[in-house]
């Protein structure tokens, strides 16, 4: 007698396979939109400390020695002065932007929102990171000066204003990045 059909073991093996076929697709499939998130994560990252980095950088290179008016009367023919001091270093600093028209410039970061701002001429702060991303940290450091009130007098050395970022997603997508760059002073204010 000749059969046509299926065992119900047949059938089994073969729903067997196809769920582990299935089961397998869905893993790599997941995978793949997980890691494909994180690198969005990362390059949107990279995308806002590349503006910051830039934004920031243009302005500090335009900084000029100023004449108390910006950064006080302690700070006459000073570059640069730091602000908001955390324990052993600063998140901000201060200084004349003279391709601006000599506005009194500002970037310092905010502990309590962790967003990095900026201030021109005592005006409103604007932010200068999203509300996406928690900035840990930021350091500046004038020409390697680890001073704790942040003094800094030109002393005839062109200005170097190192800047130390660490900022992460809010989502926890993405690790932390981690990002160092120093700036040298475009105008020398040398005579």
């Amino acid at each position: 007698m000749n059969k046509k059909g299926f065992t119900i073991i047949e059938l089994i093996v073969v729903m067997a396979v196809f769920l582990l076929v299935l089961s397998t697709t869905i893993l790599i499939f997941t995978s793949i939109i997980r890691n494909q998130k994180k690198i969005l994560t990362e390059q949107e990252i990279l995308n806002e400390v590349s503006y910051i980095i830039e934004h920031v950088g243009k302005a500090l290179r335009m900084a000029k020695t100023d004449d108390g008016s910006c950064l006080g009367s302690d700070y006459v023919n000073y570059n640069y002065k730091l602000t908001h001091q955390k324990s052993n270093f600063f998140q901000g600093i201060k200084f004349v932007n003279q391709s601006d028209g000599d506005v009194c410039q500002e970037f310092y970061l905010d502990d309590a929102t962790s967003i990095l701002y900026e201030v021109r001429n005592g005006l409103e702060p604007v932010p200068l990171t999203s509300n996406k991303f928690k900035v840990n940290y930021v350091k500046f450091i004038i020409n390697g000066t680890s001073t704790l009130d942040g003094s800094y007098l030109q002393d005839g050395s062109q200005s170097k204003v190192t800047i130390v970022l660490d900022i992460e997603p809010k989502s926890g997508d993405s690790q932390n990045q981690h990002i160092q760059t120093t700036i040298s002073q475009r105008n020398l204010n040398i005579e």
